[in-house]
């Protein structure tokens, strides 16, 4: 029975409480509708103001003021809080306990005087890992230049090549020697010297037989000899001249040995296996021969001009007269 009269009075107290808005309207306000601070709706009746209800009776609540809290007086209090205060964390609940107590400047001083860092000595055997990265470092411009294609300018002047302003990195030299070409190749040839024809022997001068004796005719007949043909005297000829051939030019450029162009690949095959197990390195093309395709097998490429000549003799040898150096 007390709880239910506790009800009541609760119920007729809200009911009491959102019986005129809070606060008022000001006297201006012309609208017909106005929801107070509390968020609840009423509506104008006359010169009052009604609550507006849901179908359980209850006041209708929790829309946006109708206006901002006004201050009638600048010195005093806000009449109604916009929003409530949030409530305060974890964080500043325990920097308010932890600084309740402390003095001004607690925090800011340090009683401890600063420690002097000084440099770690250092050891005396260097660390390996420290002296192998710069040793690697300090040679690695070395190294480049010694694994490099680049010949030095002398031998890049007896090997032919000549300064080119124009030419690129690569260019013929294929980067051997970069900023210059090959200069043109120019085959020295000796002309043999001609035979002088062999002079012709004077011709024998035929002497007339001498009369031999008559013999008297006897009734017997007389055996005659058959003449021999007498022989042709012999023609001399004179001797072809003899070509003297010229050195072989092997181009500057070159880098690779042709052991030839085979149209079957079965061969071709047989052949690079040949070159491989001697020991020399491989190289392949393409070509026609009008409508036929060949493949062109090649030993190389050559680093310098030594080798290449070295391999261009010992294949010439070893069944490949025909290679040749491009």
């Amino acid at each position: 029975m007390i709880g239910h009269l506790r009800v009541l009075a609760m119920l007729l107290l809200g009911g009491a409480a959102q019986a005129a808005p809070t606060p008022p309207p000001p006297a201006d306000f012309a609208g017909t509708q106005y929801i107070d601070g509390n968020g609840c709706v009423f509506t104008r009746s006359g010169a009052d103001w009604t609550a507006r209800q849901d179908g359980q009776g209850q006041a209708l609540c929790g829309f946006p003021p109708s206006l901002d809290v006004r201050r009638t007086d600048p010195l005093t209090e806000r009449a109604l809080p916009l929003t409530q205060a949030p409530p305060p964390d974890v964080e500043t609940l325990l920097l308010e306990q932890l600084s309740r107590d402390l003095r001004p400047g607690e925090w800011t001083a340090d009683p401890a005087p600063a420690e002097t860092r000084a440099e770690p000595a250092a050891s005396r055997a260097p660390d390996p890992i420290h002296t192998a990265l710069q040793d690697a470092l300090t040679m690695a411009p070395t190294l480049r230049e010694a694994t490099g294609l680049s010949g030095s300018p002398e031998l890049c002047a007896r090997l032919g090549y000549k300064p080119d302003p124009s030419a690129s990195a690569q260019g013929s030299t294929l980067g051997l020697c970069p900023g210059m070409r090959a200069a043109t190749a120019t085959a020295s040839l000796t002309t043999g010297v001609t035979a002088a024809p062999p002079r012709p022997e004077p011709a024998a001068v035929r002497t007339a037989p001498a009369a031999r004796p008559t013999v008297a005719a006897t009734p017997r007949a007389t055996t005659r000899r058959a003449a021999s043909p007498t022989p042709a005297a012999p023609v001399a000829s004179a001797p072809k001249p003899v070509a003297v051939p010229g050195p072989e030019m092997i181009p500057a450029s070159a880098r690779y040995v042709q052991v030839g162009a085979y149209g079957d690949e079965g061969n071709a095959m047989i052949v690079l296996r040949a070159l491989a197990a001697r020991g020399y390195p491989t190289g392949q093309g393409r070509t026609t021969d009008g409508t036929k395709p060949l493949r062109l097998i090649m030993a190389g490429p050559f680093t310098d001009r030594q080798a290449l000549i070295a391999a261009l003799n010992d294949l010439r040898a070893n069944g490949y007269p025909k290679a040749v150096a491009r």
